[in-house]
């Protein structure tokens, strides 16, 4: 399928938060589901807040052809006082039964910063297969580095490493 039709829906859907009126503290929400050239349908939404501890705006938008395939994406940031974090995500299914998705997150405050991205797949004939990285600072210097990362044939499988503030590999917390 095109992602093209998806990008349209999530660009559409963020410039409606253009047209909301988001005042000193308030919040503001558009939305539309409109069918497509491709046959199927396209659908957005976008939102957004302001306060005095903080803002927000989020949108997502999907897109289908009207032949089983269909695409979906999100955002969402947020800010407060304290920092900053946002996430994005990407869905894709195919009419042959293959999905994939794509995701991220990231964050950064008073305490030190996080991010994390990941992708899956399903195909019919292969199964399920899927990874993950991690990564996370603290302002005192101190980190942590990750990687899960899952095969229908293998299993489950993580590697992951911490330092300390001199840059030096150490035992990592445990639970």
């Amino acid at each position: 399928m095109n992602k093209t039709l998806i990008t349209t829906a999530i660009i559409a859907a963020l410039s409606l938060l253009q047209a909301t009126t988001v005042e000193a503290a308030g919040w503001g929400r558009r939305g539309f589901v409109r069918p497509n050239a491709a046959g199927g349908y396209s659908g957005g939404s976008g939102s957004a807040f302001r306060g005095p501890n903080g803002a927000g705006a989020a949108g997502r938008g999907f897109a289908t052809d009207g032949q089983g395939n269909a695409v979906a994406g999100s955002g969402r940031m947020f800010r407060t006082p304290g920092g900053v974090a946002g996430r994005a995500g990407l869905t894709t299914h195919s009419a042959d039964g293959t999905t994939t998705h794509q995701g991220a997150f990231g964050a950064s405050g008073v305490n030190g910063s996080a991010w994390s991205q990941g992708n899956s797949s399903y195909n019919p004939q292969t199964g399920l297969n899927a990874n993950r990285q991690t990564s996370a600072q603290a302002t005192t210097g101190q980190s942590y580095t990750g990687n899960t990362a899952y095969s229908q044939g293998t299993g489950v499988t993580h590697s992951g490493i911490c330092t300390n503030a001199a840059g030096q590999a150490v035992a990592c917390p445990q639970r």
